[in-house]
């Protein structure tokens, strides 16, 4: 916030008085969440279609969860999983989720990426060896600079290269922008 006054003379004046910035709970459903609680595919609520999932993932108790008892992994470089969702009609919207890692070697990792379209992908964020503290951490990223179709896409992508490297994602949202 800023004022700027471009008076000239002395007797020329300009007054600002009780000023307040009000931010309005935002009390708005998310788009669309998974804490991974369902034990599989199909849970969550605001998805176009189920976690389509693909290599060595999995939905397990295993790996203690960042809340509840179950929570999303993926291992080796075939860990993968997609799901849709319509954001055609949002703005600003975020996706939010705690991720952690375990055991990655040099040059592995792991990938969030989102499509329009389920075909053509951008990575949105990525975690590298040094990032697998097995610890969670939260990710906010923002989706707004991308095409928000009717069935915006959502991935995480595996590259470690063995059984024993993992990576595990829980309570995942994606967010509305909060109305002012």
């Amino acid at each position: 916030i800023a004022f700027d006054s471009n008076a000239s003379a002395t007797n020329e004046y300009f007054w600002v008085d009780d000023l307040k910035v009000v931010w309005i709970f935002d009390t708005r459903a998310p788009v669309a969440t998974d804490d991974f609680e369902s034990g599989g595919w199909a849970g969550g609520s605001g998805w176009l279609t189920d976690w389509a999932p693909a290599g060595e993932a999995s939905v397990v108790t295993t790996g203690t969860p960042y809340e509840g008892s179950y929570h999303l992994q993926l291992l080796s470089s075939t860990g993968y999983v997609k799901r849709s969702v319509d954001l055609s009609a949002e703005n600003n919207p975020r996706l939010q989720f705690w991720a952690k890692a375990f055991g990655w070697d040099k040059d592995e990792g792991a990938q969030c990426l989102v499509s329009e379209n389920g075909t053509d992908w951008t990575v949105v964020y990525t975690w590298v060896n040094g990032d697998d503290d097995s610890t969670y951490h939260f990710y906010d990223i923002d989706l707004s600079p991308y095409t928000l179709s009717s069935e915006f896409w959502i991935a995480f992508d595996s590259n470690a290269s063995a059984t024993n490297e993992y990576f595990w994602v829980d309570d995942l949202l994606i967010k509305r922008a909060p109305r002012y």
